[in-house]
């Protein structure tokens, strides 16, 4: 009986289904009893090499070891062969259960030096090890801590302003959180808004970095968690700040600045170099095909939809709020056709042709708008109905610090064996269980009763959907579109707690609005019944349509 056994060899930096080239050579076993091989296709000058080695290993019995040193003797004679390319003997099923696989391995091999037995393959996949452009472990971890800033800054800019709001507003003149005056000082709202900026900037800018860097996989959905966990951690701490300096606010913004400028530092020495990405077939982004239309639309469009809701409830509803967010939908409609039209737009479509993307990002924006309402109302609630000193109502929030980093670990670690739309539902229950605990509570509700359980629950739903959404978005888009996609994401996050906050503050309004402009106990339970409300939307938008993947090592789309 005749059996035949191909061995294929590949040498550089190919990959395994590469066409064969001068580095490709085929040995022919016409029969196993005399292990005649057949060497047509090896060069001349490399045939009593190969011989030598065959005639030692051979005698042995292990066509494991055989391979091995037929391997080692191809890339001592292949001079364009880069010597620290390390290979990896892949046995698989053949004819006769064992035709091998010699390829060089993108990363370190995991599990041992990745030879297994004949009979079967290792177990372990090859890894994503620590990138390139980095070098090392320590680089890496002040890499991520550096670009997870941006979701800290997020968090921290509104702790610290969230907390010492009374005194924010009686510092201001203000009557109500959300009624301007051309008598006050604008300066105050020109610096939130360039706070704004930077941090849509930052978030955006930091996850297009990151997509780009890490292909999908382990340690991508490791990153990005980390990057989540910075969120509640930077909210307590500003809350902190806000809470000690609420009697000196301008010490709130020194202390920002000098905070900044560090991360300013950071972030120039530790974020490499990074060529403008490239995908195959398709023309490197630049100023010259930016979107300038689009963003033009979409910046006009959410000032006139987010001034008419803000100064609702405070002009009561004159004709000019109706006016402002009749005309914003009709610009944002017009965006979207825009955005059909030029060829590289502000928005990837692409993204909306993605399988459940759509009610992805409508899930997200109900979840996290019924978070930032329910959360301003209950601080509201912790400094007017129950008289808190501020300091004493940023130490309640330790709770969302606490579970926010335990939420991100449970994503990091499930995501790669739970499909993510299982803990994108999980995310959208938390998101009501803050409202929930809320609504029973009287101004003598202890904190322990309602207020601490509360407060830890519903943190695990922005950081659990922040994170399973950012890793979807960005592992569903070619490395052209990371920053798109992850702005996309910060855009939604932001206009839900804007938009969210202004219709909770005008059902409040509605229902309890009393002399001093303020808000009463029956008015914070309507804002609280709002939330939960959407928060459940929420979770059946997602239950229905929302199909999020189990992660896997795997190449960028392309």
């Amino acid at each position: 009986m005749s059996t035949t056994a191909t061995t294929h060899l590949h040498g550089g930096e190919g990959i395994e289904d590469a066409a064969p080239t001068s580095h490709f050579f085929d040995i022919a076993y016409s029969s196993p009893s005399d292990g005649t091989p057949d060497l047509s296709r090896v060069p001349t000058a490399e045939r009593e090499d190969v011989l030598h080695e065959l005639g030692k290993t051979l005698s042995r019995g292990h066509m494991g070891t055989a391979l091995e040193n037929l391997a080692r003797t191809r890339s001592n004679t292949s001079q364009d062969i880069r010597r620290e390319d390390t290979y990896e003997l892949r046995p698989i099923t053949s004819v006769i259960q064992r035709k091998s696989s010699l390829r060089p391995s993108e990363g370190p091999i995991i599990g041992g030096d990745g030879l297994g037995d004949e009979s079967g393959s290792p177990t372990n996949p090859v890894q994503q090890g620590i990138p390139p452009e980095l070098g090392s472990l320590t680089k890496e971890i002040i890499f991520i801590l550096t670009c997870s800033s941006g979701q800290l800054l997020f968090a921290f800019f509104q702790g610290n302003v969230n907390v010492p709001q009374t005194a924010y507003k009686a510092a201001l003149g203000i009557p109500s959180c959300f009624t301007l005056k051309p008598s006050l000082s604008i300066l105050f709202f020109v610096m939130r808004a360039m706070q704004g900026l930077a941090v849509g900037v930052l978030v955006s800018g930091s996850m297009s970095i990151l997509g780009r860097i890490y292909n999908p996989g382990q340690r991508k959905t490791r990153v990005f968690s980390a990057m989540a966990a910075m969120a509640p951690c930077g909210f307590l701490l500003g809350a902190l700040q806000g809470g000690a300096l609420a009697a000196h606010l301008r010490w709130i913004y020194g202390t920002n600045t000098i905070i900044s400028a560090l991360l300013c530092g950071a972030a120039y020495f530790s974020i490499p170099n990074l060529a403008p990405a490239v995908d195959k077939g398709k023309e490197r982004a630049g100023l010259r095909l930016f979107d300038y239309k689009g963003a033009a639309l979409a910046m006009v469009a959410c000032i006139c939809i987010l001034f008419g809701l803000t100064q609702g409830s405070g002009a009561k509803w004159a004709p000019y709020t109706y006016a402002l967010i009749i005309v914003g939908f009709c610009i944002l409609a017009l965006f979207i056709w825009v955005e059909t039209k030029v060829p590289r737009p502000l928005v990837p479509l692409r993204l909306f042709r993605t399988p459940g993307f759509s009610p992805l990002m409508a899930a997200y924006f109900l979840g996290f708008g019924a978070y930032a309402g329910w959360q301003f109302y209950a601080l509201q609630f912790f400094l007017r109905l129950q008289n808190k000193q501020p300091i004493i109502v940023a130490c309640y929030l330790l709770p969302n610090a606490i579970c926010g980093v335990l939420a991100t670990f449970l994503v990091s670690r499930l995501l790669h064996i739970v499909p993510g739309h299982y803990l994108y539902i999980g995310s959208m229950i938390a998101f009501g269980f803050g409202p929930a605990f809320f609504l029973p509570q009287t101004p003598n509700t202890t904190y322990w009763a309602l207020s601490m359980p509360g407060i830890a629950l519903a943190t695990f739903g922005p950081d659990l959907s922040f994170a399973a959404a950012s890793i979807f978005i960005t592992s569903a888009v070619d490395r052209n579109y990371q920053g798109s996609a992850g702005s996309l994401l910060v855009t939604i996050q932001n206009l839900s707690s804007a938009i969210m906050t202004s219709v909770a503050d005008a059902i409040g309004a509605r229902v309890d609005l009393q002399e001093d402009g303020e808000i009463g106990l029956r008015g914070l339970r309507a804002v609280w019944w709002f939330c939960l409300s959407i928060a459940i939307l929420g979770a059946v938008i997602t239950a229905i349509w929302v199909r999020i993947p189990k992660e896997e090592e795997k190449e960028h789309v392309t």
